[in-house]
């Protein structure tokens, strides 16, 4: 019987813990930053490009504008992404736009929302870095508990997406049409 009362109070213990992790740390923040061999001028039209997403963002499926004009302040979209086991439609809301310099915005799904900020600099002469800040919030207790062990895997994923981004825009133009 005391072996039980131990095990019952030590599933308790991270029990109680684990969820403590989500109340006090609910949303993830991660920042991602890339160089990329080209002007903002071109890393931009090749961002901004709906016709050449699904070369550089994993998953792509299409992109559906559903208020606004594309790419402005106030603009919403439905993206549709699928991994191996299924689809995923987010809502997408565009903050905030200074073309070549900054791109701004909401991605909601029914799994988390991620607040998104790209910055493009010019640290010389036709380079462009990239900066990616994400503000990831889940939509339970749970999955923001489980959220602070998956920053690393979330970053990586930045990574993997926004290396694909710097390889299409450093390609030929003739290539990458």
């Amino acid at each position: 019987m005391k072996i039980l009362f131990y095990v019952v109070g030590f599933i308790a213990t991270c029990f109680l813990g684990f969820y403590i992790i989500g109340v006090v740390k609910p949303v993830v923040n991660y920042e991602t930053s890339i160089t990329i061999n080209r002007s903002t001028a071109q890393t931009w039209e090749v961002f901004t490009n709906d016709s050449l997403m699904s070369q550089w963002m994993q998953g792509f499926e299409k992109i559906e504008i559903t208020n606004g004009e594309p790419f402005l302040k106030e603009s919403t979209y439905k993206i549709y992404l699928k991994d191996a086991k299924q689809s995923f439609i987010n809502e997408y809301k565009v903050i905030n736009v200074m073309p070549n310099e900054l791109y701004e915005y909401q991605l909601d799904n029914n799994v988390l929302k991620n607040h998104i900020t790209i910055s493009l600099s010019t640290p010389k002469e036709f380079t462009t870095t990239l900066k990616i800040t994400n503000s990831v919030e889940a939509k339970n207790w749970f999955l923001s508990s489980l959220f602070v062990f998956f920053k690393s895997q979330f970053q990586s994923q930045d990574e993997i997406t926004y290396t694909a981004l710097k390889k299409l825009v450093e390609m030929d133009p003739e290539i990458k049409k």
